[in-house]
């Protein structure tokens, strides 16, 4: 089976896709990684075939940017960045050389997800954020100033996830 991994984040979004893509081979199945080239190294040092997302320094600019750490509008800021990588994960999708039977992404690894749904490929999103995940009970904090929202009753909890 070809698989394709495509993760959108950080090392520690890489690196369990990673993990799964190293698994997968030593089953015998085919998986390929799409990755900025700064996590390129990663996989050629495990031995894995990967198709670089954008140009060298991209990633690092982007996380160098004050606008993606600003505690209110940092989110949305992430999610404009995301949008706009869609063509250039999309041009390594159709590059890859490959025609997946599955495609595997983090939450935000949406452009290789998105094109595979599109042509009846399945599909497998792997949540390793924790703020993703709703949670009354472990609500999580994905905003400055609401630090107070754990440990606000549930009907409070509800209306923040609405």
């Amino acid at each position: 089976m070809n698989v394709l991994l495509s993760p959108f984040g950080s090392e520690g979004d890489v690196n369990p896709l990673l993990w799964a893509a190293s698994t997968l081979a030593s089953k015998g199945h085919t998986p390929h990684l799409l990755l900025p080239p700064k996590y390129g190294a990663l996989a050629a040092k495990a031995g894995l075939p990967w198709t670089p997302v954008g140009q060298v320094g991209d990633f690092d600019a982007m996380v160098r940017d004050p606008k993606f750490w600003h505690p209110m509008t940092g989110s949305a800021h992430v999610a404009s960045v995301m949008l706009s990588s869609y063509p250039e994960f999309l041009r390594a999708y159709r590059e890859c050389g490959i025609r997946p039977d599955l495609v595997i992404s983090s939450t935000l690894g949406l452009a290789a997800a998105f094109a595979a749904e599109a042509q009846g490929i399945p599909t497998l999103r792997v949540h390793m954020q924790p703020a993703i995940l709703r949670s009354f009970g472990d609500c999580p904090v994905f905003a400055h100033g609401l630090g107070w929202l754990p440990s606000a009753p549930a009907a409070v909890k509800k209306m923040a996830f609405c």
